[in-house]
């Protein structure tokens, strides 16, 4: 079954902060990090940090300040962890980040969560409407 999701927080704020996303963006951000263009993938399926390709992290020379493990189905996968500044559009925020030995996600530079964004409304289209189908709306 065909699904739009959208994540929302409230800021209360009058105006409301949106991003959009389908597949003519190929769900892809482009962010900014320690001065350097990232391209992130947008994937509700994403972990809670904000998963670099190893290559990506090499090249930045990111050191690592704590070992995490993450689990992908029965494998248990070690990398490193650490707090970066991200620039999305002009607005800074702090994500915590992890990256592993291999590459995470083709076609970008790593993989972001929706609720990691730092807008308000988060939309993902992932195919045109149906008739009598149903918007689903899920707050991060």
């Amino acid at each position: 079954m065909p699904v739009m999701l959208t994540g929302c927080a409230s800021t209360g704020s009058g105006a409301i902060a949106e991003s959009n996303f389908d597949a003519s963006s190929d769900y892809i951000v482009d962010t900014q990090m320690r001065g350097r263009p990232v391209r992130l993938k947008v994937d509700p399926g994403a972990p809670w940090f904000v998963l670099l390709n190893g290559s990506v992290a090499k090249s930045m020379r990111l050191v690592g300040t704590r070992s995490a493990t993450m689990a992908i189905g029965p494998m248990r996968v070690k990398g490193k962890t650490r707090s970066e500044k991200f620039t999305f559009a002009g607005t800074e925020a702090r994500r915590p980040v992890m990256w592993l030995k291999g590459e995470v996600v083709q076609g970008a530079d790593g993989v972001i969560n929706p609720a990691h964004l730092p807008w308000d409304l988060v939309k993902m289209r992932i195919k045109a409407p149906r008739p009598n189908e149903q918007q689903v709306e899920l707050p991060m």
